[in-house]
């Protein structure tokens, strides 16, 4: 374990330093430079790996005190909150802050996911619809992206399949082994002899926070395919079995239900467009009285527009950009499933020219088969005539005689 390896990296500096004390003692009484220089330079190389030491490692029994406490929080909101969905681990996109993570706990399967502004700085969703929980694992998640050297959002899925397991077991020690098996849109990960085992099966005394936000290790996991797939995350299953040390836990890239975002933003772009045409009236209607009250030359006299107004303005760009960001992705999204259908189309066309060919050759084989019949039956025909002569001829002698 890596910190019993840190104990015996400071017991051997101590000693090395022991050791050129002793030597520099030893030299003062037998007069002896060549000790006292050799005693020198084991004091000078102890202290300077004592205090050149790799990082303090922090016991287990302490982060398990820290991933309860925050799982012991989770659990109080959760319970407070009042809803049995399963926690959504957004990606970058849906963030204002894309090197963050966040969960998205919705209080029904319909309610759609926030957009980056909505969740900004915020507890709960507009009408708590929704409650935001920063993921237990956040720092886990930034310790593994500081030692791959990278963020994961730099890498695809197919990359963080083949580097992420060197981090977890070569780099970090952190299990003996990890498998990961991407299949359309789940993704099973299997960890083998991990040491947050203990953790995450103490997890278990909070059971909303465990089925609905994950373990420590878990939603590390979680948090790092949400910024490698891209895509919202859900944790669906986990399994322990402790008899094989091992740890299996599935995971579901969901997809934005865009066909229902964009009405609702539809609807909100016309109520925020329908107040400013209303303000702007107020305020020209206003401007207009005081040109007609004024004895001075008739001009016009706008007033300044407010805050509020401009607030509105700023509200009805960005409702239109979130709708037009959402039309680009829809509209990509209706590329790729008609790439994947003229694909699938292709697929099973090549498959019915492959199996129609067959058709053809096993009815040549067929007729091939008929024909040989034939001879034979022919051949057999042929030489069985002679017989019935034979056989007549014999039959007949009795009746002359």
């Amino acid at each position: 374990m890596p910190t019993k390896q840190a104990g015996f990296n400071q017991i051997a500096e101590i000693v090395m330093i022991a050791i050129g004390v002793g030597l520099i003692i030893t030299s003062a009484f037998i007069a002896s430079s060549y000790l006292a220089v050799l005693g020198t330079a084991a004091i000078f190389w102890g202290a300077i790996l004592f205090y050149i030491t790799p990082s303090k490692q922090v016991p287990l029994t302490v982060l398990d005190a820290l991933a309860n406490s925050s799982l012991d929080n989770i659990e109080r909101l959760l319970f407070e909150f009042n809803s049995n969905e399963k926690g959504v681990y957004l990606p970058p996109k849906s963030l204002k802050n894309a090197e963050s993570s966040l969960i998205f706990i919705p209080r029904t399967p319909q309610t759609p996911l926030p957009s980056a502004e909505e969740n900004d700085e915020v507890l709960y969703l507009e009408q708590k619809d929704g409650l935001f929980l920063t993921p237990p694992g956040k720092g886990l998640l930034q310790l593994f992206e500081k030692e791959g050297a990278t963020s994961f959002i730099k890498i695809d899925l197919q990359t963080f399949e083949k580097t992420f397991p060197k981090i977890l077991v070569e780099d970090l020690e952190l299990a003996e082994n990890i498998e990961i098996v991407s299949e359309q849109k789940d993704v099973k990960i299997t960890i083998t002899g991990n040491v947050f085992s203990e953790i995450c099966e103490q997890t278990n005394d909070n059971p909303l926070a465990h089925a609905q936000v994950g373990c420590i290790l878990t939603s590390a996991l979680a948090c790092a395919l949400a910024k490698a797939s891209g895509k919202p995350i859900i944790i669906e299953n986990e399994i322990c079995d402790q008899e094989n040390k091992t740890t299996t836990i599935v995971f579901t890239m969901k997809d934005y239900d865009l066909p229902s975002m964009i009405p609702s933003l539809a609807t909100e772009l016309t109520v925020l467009q329908s107040t400013f045409q209303e303000t702007v009236k107020k305020q020209l209607t206003i401007a207009t009285e005081k040109r007609i009250e004024s004895e001075e030359e008739p001009k016009l006299v706008i007033e300044p527009i407010s805050s509020q107004t401009i607030q509105q303005v700023d509200q009805i760009a960005s409702a239109v950009k979130r709708t037009q960001d959402l039309e680009f992705i829809l509209k990509s999204e209706r590329a790729q499933l008609a790439l994947d259908s003229a694909e699938l189309e292709k697929a099973i066309n090549e498959k019915e020219n492959k199996l129609y060919q067959e058709i053809i050759a096993t009815r040549e084989k067929i007729k091939k088969l008929k024909s040989l019949l034939n001879d034979k039956d022919s051949r057999v025909i042929e030489s069985g005539n002679p017989k019935p002569k034979a056989n007549t001829s014999n039959k007949e002698k009795p009746k002359d005689e």
